[in-house]
């Protein structure tokens, strides 16, 4: 009775393990994909008319990069900042040495900076909001994140696992023995090996952020997405010097809307057609039977090779 208390508790464990590591994958992949489009959106949508204002994209999408580091570096309780030097100016290092949830500080100096953009007309109000948007998600993932890192396994349930498991394993031999005999010690260790097994494989999975050989690697996604940032740098953006000159509309000439419709101008637009596609009022009836069209004209006879139009 005890052993099936013990498996369902041990498979109810890992599967909330095995949720919660996937669960962190399905959010730190959607950070990853928010940073892209964040910085698709920026290199492409907001315009760069000198060297300054190229300058100040290039800030964004550094700044990108940054909020990513240190996402990794929080979900880790890392808090060495010589690792974002690539990254980081000594201004902002003073400002959030200091700050318990680094990367959010950063969405605040890239907010700022998009603020800046709107306000000097370099991008409109809708780009604006899609940019706004991409920085919600960016947030939306760090709280995932942050979420799945630092809320505990229920201690009551992992507790209680862990004493029956060493109550049932360490008993279980007495138990064996009657039916086993001198087989006994190795099934003991299969049944120990299958249990604690188990157990440790939930505890593997629980945390996927750290630096264990199962965790997930958030160090090669940082380096993809600085590669991905540096192909947005140097593809041909020539376009932005020299933006091509706005649509006009088409001022059409008034008489083209006043023109009267007559017999004549529509049987010169539709003598291009087949006679297959035209009105049967104005077809050539060169076959057929005798018969009187609804209009009183005399239709041609079969094989009479005449015409009546």
């Amino acid at each position: 009775m005890l052993a099936v208390v013990i498996g369902f508790m041990l498979v109810f464990r890992a599967t909330l393990s095995y949720n919660r590591y996937w669960d962190g994958r399905f959010r730190i992949g959607g950070v990853v994909k928010t940073c892209r489009d964040f910085g698709r959106q920026v290199q492409y949508n907001v315009p760069a008319g000198n060297p300054e204002e190229t300058y100040e994209k290039q800030e964004v999408l550094r700044l990108i990069l940054l909020f990513f580091v240190l996402l990794v570096q929080h979900l880790r309780e890392e808090q060495n900042l010589d690792a974002c030097d690539p990254w980081i100016t000594e201004r902002e290092r003073k400002i959030i040495t200091n700050q318990p949830r680094k990367p959010l500080a950063i969405i605040f100096m890239i907010n700022k900076k998009i603020i800046k953009f709107v306000r000097s007309n370099r991008i409109h109000v809708v780009q604006y909001q899609h940019l706004e948007d991409s920085l919600s998600d960016l947030t939306a993932g760090f709280n995932g994140t942050d979420a799945i890192r630092f809320t505990p396994f229920p201690f009551p349930f992992a507790q209680t696992l862990t004493i029956f498991l060493v109550l049932y394993c360490f008993t279980a031999p007495f138990v064996l023995y009657p039916f086993i005999g001198k087989f006994t010690p190795i099934g003991a260790y299969v049944l120990a090996l299958a249990f604690f097994g188990i157990y440790e494989i939930s505890l593997e999975l629980e945390d996927p952020f750290g630096h264990d050989a199962n965790d997930l690697n958030l160090d090669d996604m940082a380096t993809a997405l600085q590669k991905d940032f540096d192909v947005l740098r140097f593809v041909d953006t020539s376009y932005e010097t020299y933006p091509p000159a706005p649509l006009e509309p088409v001022a059409f000439s008034q008489e083209a809307f006043q023109t009267k419709p007559s017999v004549a101008n529509y049987k010169a637009s539709v003598s291009k057609y087949p006679a297959s596609l035209l009105p049967p009022e104005e077809r050539s009836y060169t076959l057929g039977i005798a018969s009187q069209p609804p209009d009183g004209r005399r239709k041609a006879t079969r094989g009479s090779g005449c015409t009546v139009m």
